[in-house]
């Protein structure tokens, strides 16, 4: 039970770091002209996997 816990806990942990460096690496690779589009973008696009992911 508790190799469960651990398990779960290091997945969620890597999961939630994961959304959050995607963002700030796309900020880092693009140009400042450009962020605000590439933002839109990647959010557009994480809402459509939402949307995708409930449907399956």
């Amino acid at each position: 039970m508790i190799a469960v816990a651990i398990t779960l806990f290091i997945y969620f942990t890597g999961f939630n770091l994961l959304e959050v460096l995607q963002s700030s690496i796309l900020l880092k690779l693009v140009l400042s002209t450009s962020q605000g589009a590439a933002t839109g973008v990647y959010n557009t696009m994480q809402a459509f996997r939402l949307v995708l992911g409930s449907l399956i």
